[in-house]
């Protein structure tokens, strides 16, 4: 079947038409197995504009059209996860904190690997300028897990921890703070408030 090129292209934008209009760029950073990064990174942004997972009643092509986002350009972004780091540290940042949706332990961003580089750098950085930097590791996961990757992240060298604590609940944020082997600054991140609040 071939598509009509008006619809083929309704997803793709260059730079030039994209900065010369009323757009809100934004910029996705994705780390994922796909044989085809075009279609992802297509889905991607109809998702996060006009789109969902599944088609509803409510799609249209005039809707797409208008308000959907547009692809101007896909990179492929070497792993800096530490090098980031390091150079926010060194520029005298106070505090650095995973992002709230990152898993606590996944074996894409295994704890102990993010832990281990990142806390290596804040040495290097206090050796350097002899200011330390807090890395507040999410150690959010199911309630029965909590505990072990607060242990853990700190056994790995954390010098913060970080919990989504509107999703776990302040049970949880409590059990930690009240823990004696637990002697780290915890930041309850406010994540899912907007949900609350709207």
């Amino acid at each position: 079947m071939i598509k009509k090129l008006e619809i083929e292209n309704i997803a793709h934008a260059f730079p030039e038409v994209a900065f010369s209009e009323d757009y809100i760029i934004g910029t996705f950073q994705m780390r994922i197995k796909t044989s085809n990064v075009e279609r992802l990174t297509l889905a991607t942004a109809s998702e996060q504009t006009t789109g969902t997972w599944i088609k509803v009643g409510a799609d249209s092509f005039e809707k797409q059209k208008r308000f959907g986002a547009k692809v101007v350009a896909i990179y492929e972004v070497p792993d800096a996860g530490a090098e980031i780091f390091y150079q926010a540290a060194k520029g005298g940042i106070d505090i650095i904190k995973d992002d709230e949706l990152l898993p606590a332990d996944e074996s894409f961003c295994p704890l102990k690997e993010r832990v281990t580089k990142f806390m290596a750098m804040e040495k290097r950085v206090f050796e350097e300028t002899g200011e330390h930097t807090l890395y507040s590791v999410n150690i959010t996961d199911r309630a029965d897990k909590i505990r072990d990757n607060a242990l853990r992240a700190i056994e790995y060298g954390a010098n913060s921890l970080m919990l989504n604590v509107y999703t776990v609940g302040h049970g949880a944020l409590q059990m930690l703070a009240g823990d004696p082997d637990i002697q780290v600054p915890i930041l309850a991140h406010v994540d899912f408030v907007g949900a609350y609040a709207g």
